[in-house]
């Protein structure tokens, strides 16, 4: 049987997560419970609430170390179709599946859309899309949905995930601006889970992040 891990990480404040369908691990340094999650309290790795959350959701060979797959999905969601249903999306020899974008082409749409929502600051993104385009990074390259990752635990996802967190801790904390970067310069194959995940479906369900403090937020992938 296969051992599938699903978790979802969340830091510096409560987001009222909704009821878990399925056994599912939430990282916190919150004193929270929300209903039907395994809630492991740890230690913050990062000043910044952001870069917390984003290690938790681009490391999973480190941080679900004893699983052969992991399901990583926002802290305001939750799955709907059993865990065994996302593998079937997953084809042998492929290590990663998820969502295309669906309101971007691009990370340099993505970017621009970053900034002009205030989701990190334009010097950080700008310094990091300018580095990305003086290597060719084309934007033919589609944009993806990082809300939720289906990942195989192997040596090849463990190298993209090292290289994935470098680019994070170095650039901006949106992981979705460096995630097909980082597939592009590994040269990683990815799988497409079809359909948009911010529509109503019988895989998975997302809701609104509440209203919080700025300096206390963290913005779902």
């Amino acid at each position: 049987m296969k051992k599938i891990g699903v978790y979802a990480a969340m830091f510096g404040y409560y987001d009222d997560s909704p009821r878990a369908t399925f056994p599912t691990t939430l990282f916190t340094d919150q004193n929270v419970n929300p209903p039907g999650w395994n809630v492991v309290n740890v230690k913050a790795p990062c000043r910044d609430n952001s870069y917390s959350s984003r290690y938790y959701f681009n490391q999973s060979c480190l941080v679900m170390p004893d699983y052969e797959f992991t399901i990583m999905h926002s802290s305001a969601a939750h799955i709907t179709a059993s865990p065994e249903r996302f593998l079937e999306l997953l084809p042998n020899g492929i290590d990663i599946a998820c969502w295309k974008h669906p309101h971007r082409e691009n990370v340099y749409q993505e970017a621009d859309a970053c900034i002009r929502f205030g989701k990190d600051k334009p010097e950080i993104i700008n310094a990091q899309m300018e580095r990305y385009r003086a290597e060719g990074f084309p934007e033919s390259v589609v944009l993806s949905a990082c809300i939720l990752l289906v990942r195989r635990n192997t040596p090849e996802l463990r190298e993209f995930e090292t290289f994935w967190w470098n680019e994070v801790k170095n650039g901006s904390c949106r992981d979705q601006l460096s995630f097909d970067y980082t597939r592009w310069k590994l040269g990683i194959p990815i799988a497409r889970i079809p359909g948009d995940p911010y529509l109503r479906s019988d895989l998975f369900k997302v809701k609104s992040h509440l209203s919080r403090k700025k300096s206390e937020k963290t913005i779902a992938p």
